[in-house]
């Protein structure tokens, strides 16, 4: 009998819980990347969508429009851009993060560094 050879998922479906780190701040966020190509990012102050795409063999890249709650002191909303090399149940990505405030001036821009483990398989 032969044995069937499972290997790892190249595509990031699934939730996955991360860690953003930029400007020697980080914050736990949650993402969730489905098989349509969209993919969706919460955490305690803010929600956001984009879409993915599969750039190689274990390789994908993300960008998403992150939107902050109505709270003093944040900004209006990120533009991120991510670039992700996914090993195993873990990714890792950098990009560039675009700022902009509640009136839609730009405020900086970042580079941010992504940490993340899957938390669950797409359903």
């Amino acid at each position: 009998m032969e044995q069937e050879i499972v290997s790892a998922p190249t595509a990031p479906l699934g939730n996955w819980s991360a860690t953003v780190a930029f400007a020697d701040k980080s914050n736990e966020a949650q993402l969730d990347f489905e098989d349509n190509g969209t993919v969706r990012l919460s955490s305690p102050v803010s929600t956001g969508e984009g879409t993915w795409t599969q750039t190689g063999d274990s390789r994908f890249s993300y960008r998403l429009k992150e939107v902050f709650n109505s709270i003093p002191g944040l900004p209006g909303w990120v533009d991120i851009e991510q670039d992700a090399v996914l090993t195993g149940e873990t990714f890792t990505s950098s990009g560039d993060s675009n700022i902009w405030d509640v009136s839609g001036n730009p405020l900086a821009t970042v580079t941010a560094h992504v940490s993340a483990r899957r938390e669950g398989a797409p359903e």
